[in-house]
């Protein structure tokens, strides 16, 4: 008892527990019991010398049959050299004693693989327990849908959840490959094996996004991609967790939309606010010269009539642009889209120039497209392309009086976007004014007003049908000095 005592002391204290340790401590085992058996008075050699059998079954059951038979030679030397007593014929007795401590030692080992076995299948079974437990735990999980995935990505286990979120049985499932579950778009593009490379990386991918069912219906899904490794490091899978989130998604959307309607009616209140104000401007012009125009004293002027006739339909011309600008500005809003197709762009810009060039040349401008113009494709709304593009090069006409106007289209593939710039040698803007150019009804001055025609909605619908066509704006201007209107847009819409 001394000897186990003292190798799970010392082996607790000096955490250590090896072979070099076992033949130590059955050295110092048998040393301690032979210093106590020859202080006893019992010890009357040779027939006590097999109470030293009881260390040699100490040790071996400990180490095995190795320190045993250490532990045997020790206490036999010892007990023979140092007690007392000993004649010539006790060596047949010391035989037997060595002999016997061999097969001790045996029997002390067997117990000791006895014990480990024990321990291993006691641990197996804890194991397979857990185990068991943890898949019953899985299988029952009905709100998420918890499967392993291989190396390669192929489905390896499903639990209830993973059938009632995605619709496909364990036997339809397991050994395909989880990209059966993204969106086509997704699959071409390689995010499957983007997330299990990011998940090797990491140790974990988190991900939100549409999912297909079985069924071919879609869901919103947040996913968490976990790497499993053994011990030595090595990959041997993925646990792959997904919780349908559609609900969530779809009262997001919805609020979104409530929030973006209600901001649509407040917009156009707004509008109509103003526009109710710019409005008396050309109709009293329109009701003062029709007024005028019936005074007996003007029947006799010709000239005078023409030119309250002209008056009458210029106001009418603006009083209809106004209009026109406010419905196409309030239907943008309201996310109004038109038709998405594939559309060369130089096209597109080479008709809004041409259909331009009589305004141009009216004011003695020239207006050109830059050349060589890029041969892109682009999928985007061609209504609303033709209308951005038009707004912008009018308003370089408009508030340009000499010199010229120049359309330069920039192709830039590594972002998959394109750039259309306008380059006007127009009045400028000034640095106050810039920030608020793109409100609705904004002129930079009065004198401007009255100097240049234009309902004030030009750049106000620039704006939405930007938002519409997902792109950018940047202007860069100073007064007297012409201005720069960039406009980027991506490839596809």
């Amino acid at each position: 008892m001394s000897t186990l005592f003292l190798k799970r002391s010392l082996a607790r204290k000096m955490n250590v527990d090896s072979p070099q340790w076992d033949y130590g401590l059955a050295v110092i085992g048998s040393l301690l019991f032979l210093l106590v058996a020859f202080f006893s008075p019992l010890l009357v050699p040779p027939a006590t010398l097999f109470i030293f059998l009881i260390p040699v079954l100490l040790v071996s059951s400990l180490g095995g049959i190795g320190p045993g038979v250490v532990a045997t030679l020790v206490t036999g030397v010892g007990a023979f050299l140092f007690a007392p007593g000993w004649v010539p014929g006790h060596w047949m007795v010391l035989s037997l004693y060595v002999a016997e401590g061999i097969g001790i030692s045996l029997l002390g080992s067997g117990l000791k693989n006895a014990k480990r076995r024990l321990k291993r299948i006691e641990a197996d079974r804890a194991n397979i327990e857990a185990a068991t437990r943890m898949h019953l735990m899985v299988e029952s999980i009905q709100d998420y849908a918890i499967f392993m995935l291989d190396p390669e990505g192929h489905v390896a286990t499903w639990n209830e959840g993973a059938r009632k979120i995605k619709g496909y049985s364990a036997q339809e499932i397991i050994g395909q490959s989880f990209s059966l579950f993204y969106p086509e778009e997704e699959k071409n593009s390689g995010k499957p094996q983007w997330g299990l490379k990011e998940a090797t990386q990491k140790g974990r991918f988190v991900s939100e996004g549409w999912r297909i069912r079985k069924d071919g219906s879609r869901f919103w899904a947040h996913v968490v991609i976990t790497r499993l490794q053994n011990q030595e490091g090595k990959l041997i899978g993925f646990v792959k967790v997904t919780h349908d989130l559609t609900e969530r998604k779809l009262s997001e959307e919805l609020k979104a939309q409530i929030i973006k309607t209600e901001e649509a009616g407040r917009l156009r209140s707004q509008l109509l606010a103003i526009a109710s104000h710019e409005l008396r401007t050309p109709l009293n012009a329109i009701i003062g010269y029709s007024t005028l125009l019936d005074d007996p004293r003007f029947d006799e002027q010709a000239q005078k009539r023409k030119e309250m006739i002209g008056r009458i339909q210029f106001n009418a011309r603006q009083l209809l642009d106004l209009v026109n600008n406010i419905l196409d500005l309030s239907n943008m809003q309201i996310g109004s889209k038109g038709r998405i197709e594939e559309l060369l762009v130089s096209e597109v810009l080479t008709r809004v120039v041409e259909g331009l060039r009589p305004a141009a040349d009216r004011k003695g401008l020239t207006l050109s497209l830059q050349e060589p113009l890029p041969a892109r494709r682009i999928r985007s709304d061609s209504a609303n392309l033709h209308r951005l593009f038009t707004n912008l090069i009018t308003n370089a006409i408009e508030f340009t009086d000499r010199g010229s106007v120049t359309v330069r289209f920039i192709d830039r593939p590594a972002e998959r976007r394109i750039s259309v710039e306008i380059v006007d040698t127009g009045i400028g803007i000034s640095e106050m004014d810039l920030p608020r150019i793109f409100e609705p009804f904004y002129q930079c001055d009065q004198t401007m007003t009255r100097r240049f025609s234009g309902t004030g909605l030009g750049l106000a619908i620039v704006k939405e049908l930007l938002t519409t066509l997902m792109g950018t704006v940047q202007v860069e201007s100073r007064l007297g000095s012409g201005s720069t209107f960039a406009v980027s847009l991506p490839y596809e819409l």
